[in-house]
């Protein structure tokens, strides 16, 4: 009877996950959905940091809305989430503001993947950035110093060095998707 129940309980949450993830994405698009989601869910780990992990039924919930579940400090949290949500935000945002809309006829996949987060909506952004920002700063100018690297390179012609560092990108990027 317990694994019948917790059987029904999984298809429950699951449902709901897309309950969520449908209403979101009605209005923000799905991959924007998908993201808010996410980050719905860490707001709320953060808000719940005492939940640890026996607390089965908390986490069971986390993850059939698709979350990993994990305990950690608000702190940390706010580190995190400066690096992989806040920041790719205002790369994306960045992005859309520094591309010309002459262009907007050429542009391709790339663009759209690497500017999908400049469609998320600015007043639930802002209030991110607002709580998070000595951390957003914090990588925000490590980005900035990773463009004037770049920039360096290709201003001196020294394209080993940006070999190197576009090396390193990979390398990096490969690390992070396994």
């Amino acid at each position: 009877e317990r694994g019948l129940e917790h059987r029904r309980g999984e298809r429950i949450l699951a449902r709901l996950r897309e309950r969520i993830v449908g209403f979101a994405a009605s209005r923000l698009g799905r991959d924007v959905a998908e993201d808010l989601a996410q980050e719905v869910l860490l707001v709320l780990h953060r808000k719940y940091a005492h939940i640890t992990a026996s607390d089965l039924a908390a986490y069971q919930i986390i993850e059939a809305l698709g979350a990993k579940a994990s305990t950690l400090a608000a702190t940390d949290h706010d580190r995190i989430l400066a690096s992989t949500s806040h920041l790719p935000f205002l790369l994306s945002s960045a992005l859309a503001l520094a591309t010309s809309e002459d262009v907007s006829s050429f542009i391709g996949p790339g663009f759209k993947s690497t500017s999908r987060l400049a469609g998320t909506s600015p007043s639930m952004m802002l209030g991110v950035l607002q709580t998070n920002c000595e951390n957003v700063l914090n990588v925000l100018h490590e980005l900035q110093h990773q463009l004037a690297e770049i920039e360096s390179a290709l201003s001196s012609g020294d394209f080993k060095k940006l070999e190197a560092i576009l090396n390193e990108a990979q390398v990096k990027h490969q690390k992070f998707n396994g």
